[in-house]
């Protein structure tokens, strides 16, 4: 979100006939404040725990205000973003020429604009470092929108045969149960990640820090 917004919203915002005269983006707190107003004035009568916006008339109704008051929600940060990147090949292409990596953490509750914006920023520049960590198998907010993809979907949006599947979890579990010997356990596995992910060490306080952020998770466990 914030990456949309720095990215592409700040600096295209003149491109996009929805921005082009001004703009605020509102929080949650103002888009439930209006789902409520809208619903008062429309005559329906609420519970506190009931979803304004499950409602199509009010989803109508709200866009509308929103339009009038030139404002845009986090949703429509998406949205705009996608249509400024589809429209605009300039855009997309300045943004990706100073772009080395694209990392994705939890990638499986990523939606399907995250996953479009992210792709046309990567087609435009296939020298970027693609990287998507995360477990199909975890995939918690598939209610919310996040989409869980497999590597052939990936492979297949991203326009690239070239994503690697790794399993990482595997190298480390050694992890989860530190013994008298943890320490050295430990070393192996994070050099075994390291490995895994193309990744060189070359500072062994990069490794301590790694090691004691594990450790701190096991204590934790």
């Amino acid at each position: 979100m914030k990456g949309c917004v720095g990215w592409v919203i700040l600096s295209y915002a003149m491109y996009s006939k929805r921005l082009c005269k001004g703009y605020r983006i509102i929080d949650d707190y103002s888009k439930k404040a209006y789902g409520r107003e809208i619903a008062e004035r429309l005559g329906m009568h609420l519970n506190y725990y009931e979803d304004p916006f499950q409602y199509e008339n009010i989803r109508t109704e709200y866009k509308c205000v929103l339009e009038k008051n030139k404002e845009i929600d986090f949703d429509e940060i998406l949205l705009v973003s996608e249509k400024l990147l589809a429209s605009c090949t300039f855009i997309r292409s300045n943004i990706a020429s100073v772009i080395s990596s694209i990392l994705v953490d939890e990638f499986q509750d990523t939606n399907e604009l995250q996953y479009t914006i992210l792709s046309y920023i990567y087609k435009a520049n296939k020298s970027i470092t693609l990287m998507f960590v995360g477990d199909v198998n975890q995939a918690i907010y598939t209610s919310l929108g996040g989409v869980a993809k497999e590597k052939k979907e990936l492979e297949a949006l991203y326009g690239t045969s070239d994503i690697q599947s790794y399993d990482v979890l595997s190298s480390v579990n050694c992890c989860r149960h530190i013994d008298a010997d943890g320490i050295i356990c430990l070393s192996v596995a994070i050099q075994k990640v390291f490995a895994l992910l193309n990744i060189c060490v070359s500072k062994e306080s990069s490794l301590s820090e790694l090691k004691a952020s594990f450790l701190m998770k096991s204590a934790q466990e």
